[in-house]
């Protein structure tokens, strides 16, 4: 991969060629929020994902991240045309055909994309961090570099976006952006907890639909939309799954079509086996119950609550209305009101720790969140629905003025214009799709009940969540979200 984009860099032609973009005389000093002057304005950038060493598994989504939180900052800060990543994404995959192995068809993404420069780069997980390296460079033969990055970070600071930040400052800066003191300040902190989970969420999304994993790409989606409604990129890429409510219908054979939809139930679920759609949320806070004075005991209890994830909840509602939208539920062996949450209860084990972190005490509670099956209405049903209930009073009120008046001719024009619209209703009415209906739930709550004796209490006491349904949650952190409330 890397031999492939040294070829990009090197082989693209661009139509303009620039050898940066310091302001001109023209460019009078305005300054705005961001930056004082052109800002490098007719500047157009391509930012590529950097390539990854070492970041397999559970650090998979860090160069997609990366990519995401650069071309927001770039576009952020500067006036700088980038090319959104989608369609880049599209571009590369078209001009990069595995067919063709010559450089026109390289040089042919230069011609489409219209890009003069390109951000390529890597990121490098080692013993001591990680190392960011990232260059700009311009689509010349010559690939003069224009700009250019280099830092090694502690993972914390890559998950706070604090890294990827400071070296957009940088980059701006060697482009030629004069930023202002206000978005120096912004740059050389962390980002914000919506800037965290949305860009966290979107690459995390982008793994998983590169894998093809389309449920857990859906879920991550929703994520990124609900710690950023305005988040483009992510309701982009949430738009083109599910806005058609299609999803496997590039499959046009049929019998390809019902095994697609099979696996993508399959897919359904497998996750929400190993990720429940719910939070478990508890009381860090302890409540005094019994005193056994005989014994020297004494009961301290808190609340444990179980929540619906609304984005979990979302995904799963855009494959059961892509499902029902097939209309091939029945043909296909599918129930039409399917469910992939096989069980709803939670066995909630947890124990209690002293100040010096020792098991004092262990409890053990049940939730049982309830889930059932609500109609979506359609807005043709409803529209058709008080187009009926108008023509049902216009009806009776015809009804009541021919009888008033003796007049119970059905042949007149006035009752065979309202027979004519009443066939019209009934044939409109015909046509509906049958109802479509989603998975919901009620969250639940327990008390995990704690029975101590008094000489091990200190004056520190932690609850830790240690299972749920006996799986181990230090070992599978992602099977239930736990949250301290």
């Amino acid at each position: 991969m890397k031999r492939i984009w040294n070829i990009v860099i090197l082989g693209i032609v661009s139509v303009v060629f620039v050898t940066g973009c310091a302001s001109s005389a023209n460019d009078a000093p305005q300054e705005g929020p961001s930056f004082i002057g052109s800002g490098c304005r007719g500047m157009r950038l391509g930012i590529l994902v950097p390539e990854s060493v070492n970041m397999d598994g559970n650090w998979s989504y860090l160069p997609s991240m990366v990519q995401g939180v650069l071309v927001s900052n770039i576009s952020r800060y500067s006036a700088i045309d980038v090319l959104d990543r989608v369609s880049l994404d599209r571009m590369i995959s078209e001009t990069l055909d595995p067919t063709y192995e010559d450089n026109l068809d390289i040089v042919r993404l230069g011609h489409v994309a219209h890009v003069a420069y390109m951000m390529t780069g890597s990121i490098t997980r080692t013993s001591a961090g990680y190392m960011l390296q990232l260059n700009v460079t311009d689509t010349t033969p010559n690939a003069t570099t224009i700009a250019s990055y280099s830092g090694l970070h502690p993972r914390e600071r890559l998950d706070d976006l604090s890294a990827v930040n400071n070296a957009s400052r940088e980059l701006l800066q060697g482009m030629g952006v004069e930023l202002t003191t206000a978005a120096i300040g912004r740059l050389n902190q962390a980002g914000t907890p919506q800037d965290i989970g949305s860009q966290t969420n979107l690459a995390r999304g982008i793994v998983a639909q590169r894998r093809g994993t389309i449920v857990e790409a859906l879920v991550h989606y929703h994520n990124a939309v609900s710690f950023d409604p305005g988040f483009s990129e992510a309701t982009d890429r949430l738009s083109a799954h599910v806005s058609s409510g299609n999803l496997g219908e590039d499959v046009r054979n049929e019998i390809r079509w019902r095994n697609e939809w099979l696996r993508i139930l399959a897919e359904t679920e497998e996750f929400f086996n190993a990720n429940l759609p719910f939070e478990l949320a508890y009381s860090p806070s302890l409540e005094q119950g019994f005193i056994d004075f005989h014994n020297g005991r004494v009961e301290l209890r808190t609340t444990v609550v179980s929540n619906p994830l609304q984005s979990s909840f979302d995904a799963l509602s855009n494959v059961m209305l892509g499902l029902q939208a097939t209309q091939r539920t029945a043909e296909w062996g599918v129930p039409r009101r399917w469910s992939p949450i096989n069980r709803s209860s939670m066995i909630v084990k947890a124990v209690l720790l002293d100040a010096n972190g020792n098991v004092i005490s262990n409890a053990e509670s049940t939730l049982t969140p309830h889930t059932h099956f609500t109609r979506v209405e359609d807005p043709m049903s409803s529209t058709l629905a008080a187009e009926l209930v108008d023509f049902t009073q216009r009806w009776e009120r015809e009804s009541i003025r021919a009888h008033r008046l003796g007049d119970l001719d059905r042949s007149s024009r006035r009752w065979r214009q309202l027979e004519q619209e009443a066939a019209s209703l009934e044939a409109r009415a015909a046509a509906l799709p049958p109802p479509s209906y989603i998975l919901v739930a009620d969250g639940d709550r327990a008390t995990l009940d704690f029975i101590v004796n008094a000489d091990d209490i200190t004056d520190r006491l932690t609850i830790q969540i240690v299972s749920v349904n006996d799986t181990d949650l230090a070992q599978n952190p992602n099977f239930i979200r736990v949250t301290a409330r």
